[in-house]
């Protein structure tokens, strides 16, 4: 593996530069942009290191990545609407050797390649962008009488065996590859190039489309920087102009400073809601069904079995209690929601139940019997603790509020006492979570639960 320092001298990127060394590890060349300027009074800022670092980033990494290639340019158009707009520049280089190329084709810059002319120009008329890349030896290119006499090419033979010329999208340029040639180049046998196989395509059209989005960003990005420095620069000579003119003056009489609004109309201005509040969507009507068969399906089971309980217990234990139709509709139209979640089901349950029960030793026995808290205090400071509670543990449940009310409300569960907790409570629970994670997780647009979490946690 090559060090880092052979990296970055074997990298060579010259971004938009068409006056810049190709080949070494030439000091930092510098952002040139080849278009005409929006503004004559624009000072446009040089990129010298994000936007050369991201295509020298990208074509190394295709060159090494690709196997086998020794070289790797990138040509492109200008992106402008000038005369020129038709010829290929090159833009970007990368070897592998840079001194041995440096040895054979010089550091000079190559002439801009108008259409037709040149390897770069031929290799893209070649390539659609879109069948098997075709890799074509260089002395077909070389000493094709019918392609005008390339000199950099001839050059370049005694190093490199085969090329081919990737096409980006839009015609804005074109990647070329170098296959480096092999020990033995007259064995007929030898394996082809890992660049050169069917298996790298889906890769190099994938990379040449990268490359191309790169390439595309430089007119819209010239023109918003542009744009930017422009306007800044206007409102600057303005302000400079006023301020020289004398028209800016302070202010004989100083502007008057809003008081803060007081609390109350503060409080009154939350009565009017969000602007920009909308109200929700209606859902798809399968989606509506398939709420209503979930919720069907575990009703129909809790209630079944609380008939069939009670008759058999003498209405002594059961299986349902008025929350399930709120603990349903978290279960089956809120699945994704934290509030409907097993550790907010089971915790927040185990709290409601708690309190409602240590109340229930606390409330008198017998309206007006004065030997403990009244039934009607009891049935406000259930829910108040439970929820309260709750929220401070971070279980919040809505059902399981409904529930601690229940517990200090309903006779039966009042009598039920501890027994409560098993039956109806944690039955109930525990078959709607079962229900509830096989018929949702059997949606594929659904998952529940989506974490169980059932660890006890004490931290803020």
């Amino acid at each position: 593996m090559a060090k880092k320092e052979d990296h970055v001298s074997a990298v060579a990127i010259y971004i938009g530069g068409y006056n810049n060394n190709i080949v070494g590890s030439a000091p930092a060349p510098v952002w040139e942009e080849h278009t005409a300027m929006l503004d004559d009074d624009v000072a446009f800022s040089k990129d010298k290191h994000a936007w050369k670092h991201a295509t020298n980033t990208l074509l190394a990494a295709i060159s090494r990545d690709a196997g086998g290639v020794g070289a790797a340019e990138l040509w492109t158009r200008p992106y402008d609407e000038q005369s020129n707009a038709n010829l290929l520049h090159l833009t970007a280089r990368w070897s592998s050797k840079p001194a041995d190329d440096a040895a054979l084709v010089g550091t000079k810059t190559p002439e801009p390649a108008p259409p037709g002319v040149g390897y770069a120009a031929v290799l893209m008329e070649d390539d659609d962008g879109k069948a098997i890349i075709n890799f074509r030896e260089l002395d077909s290119l070389a000493n094709n009488p019918e392609l005008p006499p390339d000199e950099r090419i001839e050059k370049l033979m005694p190093r490199y065996e085969r090329v081919a010329g990737l096409t980006l999208a839009s015609n804005v340029g074109v990647i070329v590859l170098f296959v480096e040639k092999s020990n033995d180049p007259d064995d007929v046998d030898r394996p082809v190039a890992p660049c050169e196989r069917a298996s790298a395509m889906p890769f190099l059209r994938a990379s040449a489309a990268a490359v191309s989005a790169l390439v595309q960003t430089r007119l819209p990005r010239h023109m918003y920087l542009a744009q930017r420095t422009n306007k800044a620069a206007r409102s600057w000579r303005s302000l400079r102009s006023i301020v020289r003119s004398g028209l800016l003056k302070p202010p004989k009489d100083l502007a008057h400073v809003p008081q803060k609004a007081s609390r109350l109309k503060a409080y009154a201005s939350k009565f009017k809601g969000a602007a920009k509040g909308t109200p929700p969507k209606m859902i798809k009507l399968e989606q509506a069904a398939h709420i209503f068969i979930g919720v069907f399906i575990t009703l129909i089971l809790l209630s079944g079995g609380n008939k069939l309980i009670s008759e058999e217990t003498s209405g002594e234990y059961g299986l349902l209690l008025g929350s399930m139709g709120a603990l349903c509709t978290l279960l089956f139209a809120a699945p994704n929601s934290p509030l409907a979640q097993p550790r907010n089901v089971l915790y927040g349950h185990l709290m409601a139940c708690l309190v409602g029960i240590v109340l229930n030793y606390m409330t008198e026995t017998a309206n007006d019997k004065g030997d403990g808290i009244p039934r009607w205090v009891t049935q406000a400071l259930s829910p108040s603790l439970a929820i309260a509670g709750m929220a401070l543990f971070g279980v919040t449940h809505p059902p399981a509020g409904a529930v601690s009310l229940i517990m200090v409300s309903a006779k039966p569960m009042i009598d039920a006492k501890w027994r409560a907790v098993g039956a109806p409570v944690f039955a109930m629970i525990t078959i709607s979570v079962i229900v509830a994670s096989m018929y949702n997780n059997a949606h594929p647009k659904k998952q529940y639960p989506t974490a169980w979490l059932l660890q006890p946690t004490f931290t803020r």
